[in-house]
């Protein structure tokens, strides 16, 4: 670097340098940091949704089998139970999940023993 004069002054590298080194770095860091917390919440929100349409598509499949499972027609409701079944293996249901579907198990059995008891009362009279 040239003074008025023109002598020549010698930079001083190191404050200067090493500042902007710094600070570069910092801000290298940072933009690093963002994009891996941006892609983690990225992912984060997908997984969320996909278990919300998951969730949705579930209850959909339960109330349609619930409703079913006490079809007059035979052959819909051995679907039902089918589709109950299914719906109960399934892994990341909780466990209230699993306790509604034994409950419509046992109410359909309930069902079956009052239906079996009334028709055993009406061949004996």
């Amino acid at each position: 670097m040239l003074t008025a004069a023109g002598e020549v002054v010698p930079i001083s590298f190191s404050t200067n340098v090493m500042a902007a080194v710094v600070t570069g770095t910092v801000v290298l860091l940072v933009g690093v940091i963002n994009v891996l917390v941006t892609l983690h919440q990225g992912r984060s929100t997908r997984k969320a949704a996909q278990l919300l349409a998951d969730r949705e598509q579930w209850w959909n499949r339960f109330t349609w089998a619930a409703e079913e499972l006490f079809s007059p027609h035979e052959p819909r409701a051995l679907v039902a139970i089918s589709v109950l079944n299914s719906l109960a293996a399934v892994e990341w249901i909780n466990q209230d999940d699993r306790v509604m579907i034994f409950n419509v198990f046992d109410v359909l059995n309930s069902d079956i023993d009052v239906e079996e008891l009334e028709g055993a009362s009406d061949g004996q009279g």
